[in-house]
């Protein structure tokens, strides 16, 4: 029942990063091979979903989010595909909602993190990161 659950959580957070990473209406998204731009990525998971192409998904997820699939310690395709199968079926609404994914604009975050020493005393902090209009800006201290 919990992989159930993170399926569901994955998926949702999928949809929510879809509906937050799109180019501005009346623009066409940049052309981009999966992995260079995050639109495309999302766009191309998508899809993957609506037609079936479990494996196409799959291999669009990163290592972390995989780990949500272990079977036998490990991260597995198989549970993956069977999660989605079986709660695409359970609810076949889910699908149709993603003929409605249409991605917004892309946020690229990062995490810096320091090491400061004052006199013996060492202490390590991360510094969030945002990426703006193509540059580095700090988030918030």
């Amino acid at each position: 029942m919990n992989k159930i659950l993170a399926a569901t959580v994955c998926f949702a957070i999928l949809l929510a990063l879809a509906a937050c990473n799109a180019p501005p209406a009346g623009t066409a998204p940049p052309a981009a091979q999966a992995g260079d731009d995050p639109t495309a990525v999302v766009e191309k998971f998508v899809q993957a979903l609506k037609s079936d192409d479990y494996k196409g998904a799959w291999d669009l997820l990163s290592k972390e989010s995989k780990e949500a699939f272990k079977e036998n310690g490990q991260p597995s395709f198989e549970k993956f595909e069977k999660e989605l199968k079986q709660e695409f079926g359970k609810d076949p609404e889910k699908k149709a909602e993603l003929s409605g994914v249409v991605p917004q604009e892309v946020k690229i975050t990062a995490v810096v993190i320091v090491k400061m020493k004052k006199g013996e005393e060492e202490r390590t902090e991360e510094i969030p990161m945002v990426k703006e209009d193509g540059q580095w800006k700090i988030r918030g201290l």
